[in-house]
């Protein structure tokens, strides 16, 4: 569902994306290669271009993770990852801060 809402709702422009979840959901393929599961809508969402990653942040992740290039690929596409350690340290306020008055624009790292 998530990568066929984000493909209309982008349909004339990729949007940016706060993203609250324990896992990326950015592998390439899952469950025998499957390369559309619950694991892989944000990565094929990059790829067909309904996300922009460069305005996209991704709050509270955490392992396990199930490829070694999951969450190393969303960060080579721009995706700021928020890990839930840094969430927990800095906070609900801190992190909201930093994210709300810049997603027209490339996220920080």
């Amino acid at each position: 569902m998530t990568l066929l809402v984000l493909r209309a709702v982008a349909r004339d422009q990729a949007v940016g994306l706060i993203h609250f979840d324990a896992h990326s959901d950015t592998n390439d393929t899952y469950f025998g290669n499957n390369p559309y599961t619950h694991a892989t809508p944000f990565r094929r969402a990059i790829e067909e271009k309904p996300i922009d990653p460069h305005k996209t942040v991704q709050i509270g992740i955490r392992g396990p993770t199930y490829a070694l290039d999951e969450q190393g690929w969303a960060v080579s596409q721009g995706v700021r990852i928020v890990y839930m350690e840094e969430f927990i340290e800095r906070g609900v306020s801190s992190v909201m801060a930093k994210f709300d008055k810049s997603l027209a624009m490339h996220l920080p790292t």
